[in-house]
């Protein structure tokens, strides 16, 4: 049995009532015990107090959790929408259980109050999809859960259930359990990008060819991604050069600087402002002294994008002439865009600049022989 002081009791933010409660719950010897405490609150009462006691790490673990508190959420209705709100702030910040059937159970217990409050989605939905543990979760209210958001916002949810796993195997795993019933464009782009370091990931592609047979989603995705690969096959970087005085640069390329650096550091300033920062600093701020500007090309040296690099490993790119972001560099990786997009990118910017792509060593449909 695991003591804790009032200071610990203190720290869940509950009526002195609801710590005696808690308090007995814990000193409890046996399960009925612990259940004849709650019997007679009300609803949100007791299922506060059951998430407390969680997050002190007490009692038998996921299947005292599950059979006390799953059964209470089921009764949830569209009253319990303010509770929902706060107790997912609270705990998308303060639980720290490492037991992922734990945070499963207490975490569909919140989204299901959110559901059939009819929550705006946001930044609590994401955490606590975060938490879902797809052994945990099964069930009518699950589905009901779902149910709730716009496809948009499900394929969101989605994303986040299948990404939770720490490694690209299980994230693989889950999208793939989830796609059959759930079926995602957002989820198939997802399991194409982990692949490549999935293990024993050989019979991935085949599965998704059949899913593809009964799912008009899954197939127009999968037709989507051999789409991409095929405009964006291979991408040249060209016409490299240093930037340390404004006038090198025409309205669009101050533009694209000024959103550079708002990318960067979240800065409004100007282009004029920026070029006259010749240290490096230490507050998000782009220094001239290590300013480089380009272009990406394609195949028959149309440029597709301006690009922008402020050190080693930080930099912007921007659909040519213009200031729409395309994709970024963070810490040496290109971030944003599609999987296709990403790796062209990487591709372009290890190569060596060049001023016109180089045409003749790509085979078109056209020129099958060149090399």
């Amino acid at each position: 049995m695991t003591l804790h002081t009032e200071r610990d009791l203190a720290s869940l933010l509950m009526e002195p009532s609801d710590v005696v409660i808690l308090q007995a719950m814990i000193a409890a010897r046996t399960q009925v015990d612990q259940e004849s405490l709650i019997a007679a609150l009300p609803l949100l009462r007791a299922i506060d107090i059951i998430i407390a006691f969680e997050q002190l790490h007490v009692g038998n673990g996921y299947e005292l959790l599950n059979k006390l508190l799953w059964p209470l959420a089921k009764q949830l209705d569209n009253t319990a929408g303010a509770w929902a709100t706060s107790t997912a702030n609270r705990l998308t910040t303060q639980i720290k259980t490492s037991n992922a059937k734990l945070r499963a159970v207490v975490a569909l217990t919140v989204l299901l109050g959110l559901a059939r409050a009819n929550i705006a989605f946001d930044d609590n939905w994401r955490a606590l999809f975060t938490m879902w543990d797809l052994q945990v979760a099964v069930g009518a209210e699950v589905d009901e859960i779902l149910n709730a958001l716009s496809v948009e916002q499900r394929e969101l949810a989605l994303l986040a259930i299948a990404g939770a796993a720490s490694f690209e195997t299980a994230q693989v795993q889950n999208a793939m359990s989830l796609l059959r019933k759930w079926p995602s464009a957002v989820l198939v782009h997802a399991v194409l990008k982990w692949l490549p370091k999935a293990f024993r990931s050989e019979n991935v592609k085949p599965q998704l060819k059949l899913l593809a047979m009964t799912s008009p989603v899954v197939a127009a995705a999968l037709k989507d991604a051999k789409k991409r690969t095929a405009v964006v096959a291979r991408l040249w970087m060209c016409d490299l050069e240093s930037i340390n005085r404004l006038p090198q640069l025409d309205d669009v390329g101050q533009a694209q600087l000024v959103q550079a650096q708002l990318e960067y550091g979240g800065l409004k300033m100007t282009a004029a402002a920026i070029m006259a920062t010749d240290n490096a600093d230490l507050d998000g701020r782009i220094c001239r002294d290590f300013l480089e500007r380009g272009g990406i090309v394609d195949a028959t040296g149309t440029r597709l994008y301006d690009f922008w690099l402020y050190g080693d490993d930080a930099g912007t790119f921007f659909h040519a002439g213009s200031t729409n972001v395309a994709a970024g560099l963070v810490q040496g990786s290109v971030d944003g865009g599609d999987t296709t997009l990403r790796d062209a990118l990487t591709l372009a910017l290890r190569s060596p600049p060049t001023k016109k792509a180089p045409t003749k060593k790509v085979v078109t449909p056209g020129n099958p022989k060149a090399k």
